[in-house]
């Protein structure tokens, strides 16, 4: 699995690649934190400005592994995120995209009706 999708493959030179759409949902398998010292150029402002960022190692559902950033949560292993496509940095005039996560928060499990006016006994 390639992201971007290259023109053929870099084994065989086949151009017969086939598309794979992925959920973008996945588990944090590791993090770390980027400080200013350790990021890259394009990413010094964002770092110096935030104090650092938030890096993931990301398994997703369908079973390729990805890094990115995180945004919106502490980074936890083991904790469920979506990806979302979201501006990265702007360099020499250009707006930069590219995918990062954020943590999805379980829904709290739906109420079962209790009471004679419930549809159903309660289990």
């Amino acid at each position: 699995m390639l992201f971007p999708p290259p023109g053929a493959c870099d084994r065989c030179s086949s151009s017969g690649l086939e598309p794979v759409t992925l959920s973008g949902r996945g588990v944090v398998l590791a993090w770390t934190r980027i400080s200013a010292a350790g990021a890259p150029p394009e990413f010094t402002e964002l770092a110096r400005l935030q104090g650092g960022y938030d890096v993931v190692l990301v398994e997703l559902e369908e079973g390729p592994r990805i890094t990115a950033q995180l945004v919106e949560g502490h980074p936890e292993v083991g904790a469920s995120v979506e990806a979302e496509l979201r501006r990265l940095y702007d360099d020499e005039g250009v707006r930069r995209y590219g995918f990062k996560f954020r943590r999805v928060v379980a829904s709290p499990p739906s109420q079962v009706p209790q009471g004679p006016s419930a549809p159903y006994p309660p289990s």
